[in-house]
C-alpha cells in the first residue's frame, strides 16, 4: 500500500479536533487509520513507534497514526489489554475512548464526524465518557482531572462520569496507576488554564484521598462548611491567574503546601523542568514567606541569590512575590530588588579592594539597602 492509500483513510482524531473547534491553538495531531494492517504501514514507509501497540510515524511529517483496534481487558492497568485489529470499523475504535469530546475525527476530506455527541458536550462544558469501558483503565479518571484542569473551570464532570469514578476509587484501581504517568498528568495539569481543578476533580470522585489525605481532608472540610478552602489551591489560583510557567504555579502550590508537595515528589515521577525551581526555594525557604523579619529577608535575598541578575533569580523572585499577602511589604521588597541588582564593583567606594574583601563588600552594601528599605514596613524584626 502507497503512503497516498493509507492518507485517504487516516481521520484526524482527538486533541486536535477538539482543540480546533474550542478555538485554542493546536499543539499536535494525532490520526487513526482504519482497514489498514501493520505490513501496510510499514510499505507505505511509516516506522514503528511502540513495539507493544500499532502505532507509527510519519515518514515526513514525523506526527503519530494509530490502528484501528479493540481492546480487552486482560489485566490491571492501562497496559493490561488485549488489541485486536482485525477488521476494526472507526465506530468501533471510536468506543473505546475516554471522554465524547476526545472521541470526535474529521476524515480526509475534513468532514467532522461525531458518533457520540462531543460537540454538544463542548458546548455544555461537559465531561462525560464514551462507553462503561471507561471503568476498566484508571488512567481515563486520571486524565479527566487533568483535562478539567486543561479546560478550566466551565468544564465539569458529568454525574455519571463521576459515580464510574468513583466506583473505580472504590475498586483501589488508582494504585495500578505507576508514578511515571501519575507525574505526566500533574504536569500537565499544571500547564493547564485551571490547575486546581485537578485536585477538585479527584476530590470529587473520592481519588485525592489515596495520594493525598491532608490536602483531601482540608477540601472535604471546607465543603461542609468546616474550615476554610485549602490554602496551597488558594495560592495556586492565585499564581494561575498571573503566570503561565507550570514550575512557577508548582513552586507556588509547594510552598503553600510543603506536605502535599514531599508526598507528590515522592509517589509521582514528575519532570525536572517541573520541580527544579520547587527544590530549589524548598532547600532555603524554611518558614512562610509573609512572617519573616527584616534580616531573615536580607538572608533569603542571599542565600537565593535573589539579588543576582538572571532567569532563575527572576522565576524565584516571582514566586515569593506571588505568596506575599502584604501589598505593601511586596512593593517594598520589589523596589529593594531592583536597587540591590545594580550593585556591583563600581558601587563599592574603597577602590583598593580585591577578591573576597570585594565580594564581601558588595554583599554588605545589598544587605545594608534591603534592611534599610525593609526597616520601613517591619520594625524590629516583628511584624
Amino acid at each position: 500500500m502507497t503512503l497516498e492509500q493509507v492518507l485517504k483513510r487516516a481521520y484526524l482524531v482527538g486533541g486536535a479536533v477538539r482543540d480546533e473547534l474550542l478555538g485554542a491553538p493546536v499543539t499536535e495531531r494525532d490520526w487513526l487509520v482504519v482497514g489498514c494492517s501493520q505490513e501496510d504501514m510499514l510499505s507505505a514507509g511509516f516506522t514503528r513507534l511502540d513495539p507493544e501497540f500499532p502505532v507509527f510515524l510519519h515518514p515526513k511529517t514525523k506526527e503519530e497514526y494509530a490502528l484501528a483496534r479493540r481492546e480487552t481487558q486482560s489485566g490491571d492497568g492501562y497496559r493490561g489489554f488485549v488489541v485486536d485489529l482485525d477488521n476494526v470499523s472507526l465506530s468501533e475504535d471510536l468506543q473505546r475512548r475516554d471522554l465524547t469530546i476526545n472521541a470526535m475525527v474529521r476524515d480526509a476530506e475534513g468532514q467532522l464526524i461525531d458518533l457520540h455527541e462531543g460537540v454538544s458536550d463542548l458546548n455544555e462544558g461537559l465531561l462525560r465518557h464514551v462507553t462503561e469501558a471507561f471503568a476498566e483503565d484508571p488512567v481515563r479518571l486520571l486524565r479527566t482531572a487533568r483535562f478539567a484542569a486543561q479546560l478550566g473551570s466551565r468544564f465539569r464532570v458529568s454525574h455519571k462520569t463521576n459515580k464510574l469514578m468513583r466506583q473505580m476509587v472504590s475498586a483501589q484501581m488508582l494504585r495500578q496507576i505507576s508514578p511515571q504517568r501519575l507525574g505526566r498528568e500533574i504536569n500537565k495539569a499544571f500547564a493547564g488554564i485551571h490547575p486546581w481543578r485537578f485536585f477538585e476533580v479527584l476530590e470529587g470522585c473520592g481519588g485525592l484521598s489515596v495520594w493525598l489525605p491532608e490536602l483531601s481532608s482540608e477540601l472535604s472540610g471546607a465543603a461542609h462548611g468546616e474550615g476554610r478552602r485549602s490554602v496551597a489551591l488558594e495560592a495556586l489560583q492565585g499564581a494561575s491567574q498571573k503566570s503561565e510557567l507550570a514550575d512557577v504555579r508548582f513552586a507556588v502550590f509547594a510552598l503553600a503546601d510543603k506536605s502535599s508537595a514531599l508526598k507528590l515528589l515522592r509517589i509521582a515521577d514528575l519532570p525536572k523542568r517541573l520541580t527544579d525551581l520547587t527544590q530549589g526555594l524548598m532547600s532555603v525557604i524554611t518558614q512562610d514567606v509573609n512572617t519573616l523579619a527584616a534580616n531573615e529577608w536580607c538572608d533569603l535575598f542571599e542565600v537565593a541569590q535573589l539579588w543576582s541578575a538572571g532567569d532563575l533569580s527572576d522565576k524565584r523572585w516571582q514566586v515569593i512575590e506571588l505568596l506575599l499577602k502584604d501589598a505593601e511589604l511586596s512593593s517594598v521588597l520589589k523596589v529593594s530588588r531592583e536597587a540591590v541588582l545594580g550593585i556591583n564593583r563600581d558601587s563599592i567606594v574603597d577602590k583598593t579592594l580585591s577578591g573576597k574583601a570585594l565580594g564581601d563588600a558588595i554583599k554588605q552594601q545589598k544587605r545594608d539597602i534591603i534592611c534599610q528599605m525593609l526597616d520601613e514596613v517591619i520594625q524590629h524584626g516583628d511584624r
